[in-house]
Order: structure tokens, then C-alpha cells, then sequence
């Protein structure tokens, strides 16, 4: 029985470090897609997606 009380809270662990994990995950990928609407919104301002050099400038803001 303790053998099981110990897995039960590695498991316990694990599933928390999983959990603050997704969340930051998660944080990244929406800051990740608000900054390709940026991206979006600045090409179509520039007048469409053929200016390749103005898509470039931006990209920084994704590092």
C-alpha cells in the first residue's frame, strides 16, 4: 500500500508539472497568434502579401 501512495504521488507530480507546463504553453501560443494577426493586418495596411521585404521587418516580434 505504500508502494502505491508513493506512485500515486509521483503521478500527482507529474500531472501538475504537466499542467503548469500547457498553461505556459498555451500563454506562448495565443501571444504567438496575436502577433500574426499583427503581421496579417500590417501586409493587408501594405497593400497585400506580394511586399515580401515589408512581411520581414515585423518577424522580430516573434523571437
Amino acid at each position: 500500500i505504500i508502494n502505491r501512495g508513493k506512485l500515486l504521488h509521483s503521478a500527482m507530480n507529474s500531472l501538475h508539472n504537466f499542467d503548469r507546463s500547457l498553461d505556459k504553453f498555451l500563454a506562448w501560443l495565443s501571444e504567438a497568434e496575436s502577433s500574426i494577426e499583427g503581421l496579417e493586418a500590417e501586409a493587408d495596411r501594405l497593400g497585400g502579401r506580394r511586399d515580401q521585404g515589408a512581411l520581414r521587418r515585423p518577424q522580430h516580434q516573434l523571437k
